[in-house]
């Protein structure tokens, strides 16, 4: 290995390193109830989409569950992942900027995603973050159907990372579709036998199948049935009406935020324009990227969030980490034009690395130098609560939230308390289906909670929740008033006659 090269490790690990400390120690998180209790209610017994509800696909909490421990937090351990997840992706992104720039393009590869991350919602811990890394190895694996023989390998590698992404969200569809037309068109502008194409396609379409097809018949062998699977991950997303209750468009005041980071797209997209007359590996690449970036963005439909950008980021960083690279390596054939030419593009480079670390890296030095120590969204403003919750009810008793949402659920972790053996978000109106507010009736009659803890008013529950309230009020009466974050908290106790 070549000196620049081990240097360029050294440095890409450099940043993966202090990146993982800072989020692990510094850094505010968002580490809600399904990537802290939904994991240890797995460990417990309950089983996904049967006791369960979630409308997404299943990879990210099988691996959360199968790292649990009975000795281990369930919230130290979604830190480390974060950590370790955001450790990952910064390699990774080097990697792929070595591989097609050089180490100079791996460097600020690895150093634009661990600059951005932040602002990219790195801090939460969700599907996209897992999503991430796939990516990153779906720009690395994919190879241009140049050739004149098919290449299976690399179509049942491709195909293995895009069914991995689908068991991670559904949004990876469109991601498969992108692939398929580029690499159909690919192969149309090579002038291939249209078979050796179909044959490349096919491959990839049974290799996604693969793990789908393990994890189905997994379910299968373990719940006897694929009824309640296919109805969450597929057919809920067509009758909860989502896109009207749950829609939001990206403001201008993200649009604007997140700006900075796509100042070298512009000079991206135009260089590979202007080089489209010429189809080869590179190009061919660097056209994936750019489809894959676009693609991998849908994730913020239709509910616009930073934090569904993470998928995205590592494929940003890689496309402005090889334009920064090709910047610094412009040449002029004049000797005195070659100087000027040279003295301003690597002024312009600079400028840009410059602006992205005061203006996205100043995310570190505010987190590494406040006092207040480090926050955890939807989970430290429900310490007190939980306490308080605790010393009320005894050590012994256990609670029923309602509603419960990502911002309250957390509180059957903190209390160790199990929710009803069919546990459902039940402050958001798109839940709120004819067909499933009887199911949470019905687990609360099975085993009836000795106490229940109400937070009035959350999401309009009065209006779209009226048959789980009309069972709490018939049944218990208020105990007490509490108080935590966001507002008041009923503590209710179940009637003894």
């Amino acid at each position: 290995m070549r000196p620049k090269r081990i240097l360029g490790w050294f440095i890409g690990f450099v940043f993966a390193t202090a990146q993982a400390l800072v989020y692990f120690f510094a850094i505010h998180l968002s580490l809600g109830p399904r990537v802290v209790l939904q994991p240890w209610l797995m460990r417990q017994g309950y089983l996904l989409y049967e006791h369960i509800a979630d409308e997404h696909p299943p990879l990210m909490y099988l691996l959360l569950s199968a790292v649990q421990s009975p000795g281990l937090d369930s919230l130290i351990l979604a830190k480390v992942v974060t950590a370790l997840l955001v450790c990952i992706i910064t390699l990774l992104a080097f990697w792929a900027g070595q591989r097609t720039g050089g180490w100079l393009a791996g460097i600020f590869s690895a150093f634009f995603f661990a600059v951005w991350s932040p602002l990219f919602g790195y801090g939460k811990l969700w599907h996209e973050t897992f999503l991430a890394p796939l990516y990153v190895l779906l720009l690395i694996q994919w190879r241009p159907p140049l050739s004149r023989n098919p290449n299976i390998r690399s179509s049942i590698v491709t195909g293995f990372l895009l069914g991995l992404a689908l068991l991670t969200k559904q949004h990876a569809a469109v991601v498969v579709l992108g692939l398929v037309l580029w690499h159909t068109f690919i192969s149309w502008r090579a002038h291939r036998p249209i078979h050796h194409a179909l044959a490349e396609i096919m491959t990839i379409a049974l290799a996604a199948a693969l793990p789908i097809a393990v994890f189905t018949i997994h379910h299968l062998m373990q719940v006897g049935t694929v009824k309640n699977l296919v109805f969450w991950t597929i057919t809920f997303s067509f009758v909860n009406n989502y896109t009207q209750l749950a829609s939001r468009a990206p403001q201008m005041t993200q649009i604007l935020y997140l700006a900075p980071a796509y100042l070298l797209l512009p000079a991206f997209v135009l260089r590979l324009w202007a080089s489209r007359a010429k189809v080869d590996g590179d190009w061919s690449r660097e056209g994936w990227a750019l489809v894959l970036l676009v693609t991998s963005s849908v994730t913020a439909y239709p509910r616009f969030g930073l934090f569904h950008l993470q998928a995205s980021l590592p494929i940003l960083a890689w496309l402005s980490g090889t334009t920064i690279t090709r910047l610094l390596n412009a040449r002029s054939q004049n000797s005195l034009e070659r100087i000027s030419h040279q003295s301003l593009l690597t002024g312009m480079a600079c400028s840009l690395i410059t602006l992205w670390t005061l203006y996205a890296g100043s995310t570190y030095s505010t987190a590494c130098i406040r006092d207040r120590p480090q926050k955890i969204w939807e989970y430290t403003d429900l310490l007190p609560l939980a306490g308080e919750i605790r010393q009320r009810i005894g050590p012994d008793d256990c609670i029923y939230l309602f509603p419960d949402d990502e911002a309250t659920a957390n509180l059957y972790y903190l209390t160790q308390c199990r929710p009803p053996h069919f546990w459902m978000p039940t402050s958001y109106p798109w839940f709120a289906l004819d067909e499933l507010k009887p199911k949470v009736v019905q687990s609360l009659e099975q085993a009836p909670p000795e106490w229940v803890v109400y937070f009035p008013g959350r999401w309009g529950i009065e209006q779209h929740g009226q048959e789980i309230l009309n069972y709490i009020e018939d049944r218990y009466q208020l105990e007490t008033t509490l108080s935590w974050a966001d507002g008041e908290v009923q503590l209710l106790q179940r009637r003894s006659d």
